[in-house]
């Protein structure tokens, strides 16, 4: 029944990551009428997935003497829930509007409230890896059937059903050279984007970067191939990034708070100093075009709402606000900046708590750092994206697999030191 559970558990917070999925499945069986039934499935989904983590929660939970919450989480739910309140109230979006927007970051809030120390979940971290690995696998052949055939192979849609192929196709060729010699189609599996697929081919890979499976090694050696060339499929420089970035996280994982926060530095450098930046004259040429345009996207966006006291507190709803796309092709490619203007200088901190909070807590073993890599990396990789959703689906998969007894720390523990002598890790 516990393997069951985390299946479960991983699979559906899996599809929920990446919003268009489901839609794009639904297109996929036919379904590509009905914004109701999409949305019906989707909130289906979410039903199902707020059930099984009660069940999986509270089995372990309801069995302790001492049934106390952690009022720590509970206090900044309900500071964030007011924080969304109040962002409804100034941008006219009401208060469900704003959770569905962080709604994976409200379920690991709302695990987190009933985490005490010692205690543990009926939940399988091992399933987890493995459901991830075949998540990844799956899109990941799908890519590389996309990539050299030069074809999208499904249907290409956006949010608003309408055929789109401006994030699975490359728009300068040149850029990439003979990466790109299929024409510039990306990988991008089932998912949103070539961006989302690299994501979670990077995560993939750090599962059996860090051992999170029992697999003899010529499996994991296969498995790493064909997720290397999925990734270099996505022709996604920013994926490229991120890949390098967890092929350094092993020798950094110990001072994983630390490489957060150095991480949130750099993230706002380009805010602070968007001016500056923009004089650079690397970034004139093609190679360095799209960094331009996130750039050119950050100074729009610092002008584009109303300075207020209660705006820079509290933000102006920016994540559903439509009005900026009737005058603009700029989005916000930076997680801090598109936080700050969704939810508010109060939010962003609160958000950015939570994350570092679970670096400096969370019980890291070798399989569970795959996901405490991804979290620590993230600030990192905010600097030119924004994809809170999926890393907050990262965040719930990482409370519910650091969650154990004692003893079953101590055993991960001396097996991880056994396989890893340099770097070790320090544990709580």
């Amino acid at each position: 029944m516990k393997s069951l559970f985390s299946f479960l558990v991983t699979f559906l917070t899996l599809l929920l990551m990446v919003p268009g999925t489901i839609k794009r499945l639904c297109f996929q069986v036919g379904i590509n009428n009905s914004t109701l039934i999409i949305n019906g499935v989707r909130y289906l989904l979410i039903l199902c997935l707020m059930t099984i983590l009660f069940f999986s929660v509270w089995s372990k939970f309801g069995k302790q003497q001492k049934k106390n919450l952690n009022l720590r989480f509970i206090n900044v739910l309900f500071l964030l829930l007011l924080i969304f309140q109040i962002v409804g109230g100034i941008s006219g979006q009401g208060l469900w509007i704003r959770i569905t927007g962080y709604f994976l970051f409200v379920i690991a809030l709302i695990i987190l409230c009933f985490s005490l120390k010692d205690s543990t979940f009926f939940f399988s971290p091992t399933v987890m890896n493995t459901t991830i690995i075949c998540y990844a696998l799956i899109n990941g052949l799908l890519g590389i059937a996309q990539y050299l055939t030069g074809s999208s192979i499904i249907s290409v849609i956006n949010d608003s059903g309408i055929s789109n192929v401006s994030s699975s196709q490359l728009d300068n060729v040149q850029i990439l050279g003979i990466l790109a010699w299929n024409g510039g189609q990306r990988a991008f599996g089932f998912l949103d984007s070539g961006m989302i697929l690299g994501v979670l081919l990077v995560t993939a890979f750090g599962i059996l970067y860090y051992d999170g499976i029992p697999a003899n090694k010529h499996l994991k050696f296969f498995l790493e191939c064909i997720y290397v060339f999925a990734i270099v499929a996505t022709l996604t420089r920013n994926v490229y990034f991120l890949f390098l970035l967890m092929l350094l996280s092993k020798f950094v994982i110990k001072n994983g708070k630390l490489v957060f926060l150095f991480g949130l530095f750099v993230q706002i450098l380009p805010i602070v100093y968007v001016n500056s930046f923009n004089t650079f004259s690397f970034l004139q040429s093609s190679f360095f075009g799209t960094l331009k345009s996130r750039l050119d996207g950050i100074l729009f966006f610092e002008n584009f709402y109303p300075s207020s006291t209660i705006r820079i507190l509290f933000g102006n709803g920016y994540q559903f606000d439509n009005s900026f796309k009737l005058i603009t092709a700029y989005v916000v490619d930076n997680q801090g900046l598109a936080l700050y203007l969704d939810i508010g200088l109060f939010g962003t901190i609160l958000v950015y708590y939570i994350f570092y909070t679970l670096l400096a807590h969370a019980s890291v073993t070798k399989i569970n750092s795959a996901m405490y890599s991804m979290i620590m990396i993230f600030p990192f990789f905010g600097l030119a994206n924004n994809h809170l959703v999926f890393f907050s689906g990262l965040l719930v998969l990482l409370v519910m697999s650091s969650k154990y007894d004692a003893d079953s720390i101590e055993r991960e523990k001396i097996q991880f030191n056994k396989d890893f002598r340099k770097p070790t890790i320090d544990f709580p």
